[in-house]
């Protein structure tokens, strides 16, 4: 995703304004420098973020109403929810069926949340999401029979189907500007082939000579 630069403003104190782009299309967020804490102005300022404006006058709008925030000394909230915070919010607006959602929410609990939970969304980066699957296949099995086994490369791969999901939706939220999980070459999910390979192996069949393969 290419971002386009359409500053509206290059001042510090009046924040400017840039487009990007998105899988849904185009999207606008502003940045400005606020006061770490407005009592104690020694401490300097701080950039906030806010995207995810489906139009130039939403983000002019919003902005605005910052800049007022600010000068009157009001606090802002900047930190950028973790992982496991916003995995709960992508999972509660999502419009799909009980038994759909039930099998997104097991992913997240089992595969997602356990390892990268407590991950800011702006601190996730592609090397990371590629450890944790060479971690999950290497001991990421939660059932009671197999506990700390490997994970099938069929289910490694729908946690990243959906990890790839949320953090689009998160790109769309204007809370991070790009989606790790799509850097496919840093990332390296399994591969259909890898997916039906496997499947294929531990799946039952006729009986086969015991010579190794």
């Amino acid at each position: 995703m290419s971002e386009k630069p359409v500053r509206r403003s290059r001042s510090r104190h009046a924040g400017s304004i840039t487009s990007y782009e998105t899988q849904s299309g185009q999207r606008w967020k502003f940045q400005i420098y606020v006061p770490k804490d407005p009592e104690r102005p020694e401490l300097g300022d701080t950039r906030l973020t806010r995207g995810g404006f489906k139009s130039l006058d939403d983000a002019q709008r919003v902005l605005a109403e910052a800049l007022t925030k600010k000068k009157n000394n009001a606090r802002f909230q900047t930190k950028v929810p973790t992982i496991g915070d916003y995995a709960e919010h992508w999972i509660a607006g999502l419009r799909l069926q009980n038994s759909t959602i039930e099998g997104y929410k097991k992913v997240i609990r089992n595969h997602v949340t356990p390892y990268l939970g407590a991950i800011q969304l702006d601190k996730l980066t592609a090397t990371g999401i590629a450890a944790h699957y060479r971690q999950l296949e290497t001991s990421g099995r939660r059932d009671r029979t197999g506990y700390g086994k490997p994970l099938s490369a069929n289910t490694v791969s729908k946690v990243h189907v959906l990890l790839a999901a949320m953090l689009d939706a998160a790109v769309d939220d204007g809370l991070i500007l790009l989606n790790p999980a799509k850097k496919k070459r840093a990332v390296n999910p399994p591969t259909a082939s890898q997916c039906a390979h496997r499947s294929r192996r531990s799946s039952p069949g006729p009986a086969r000579s015991s010579t190794p393969s």
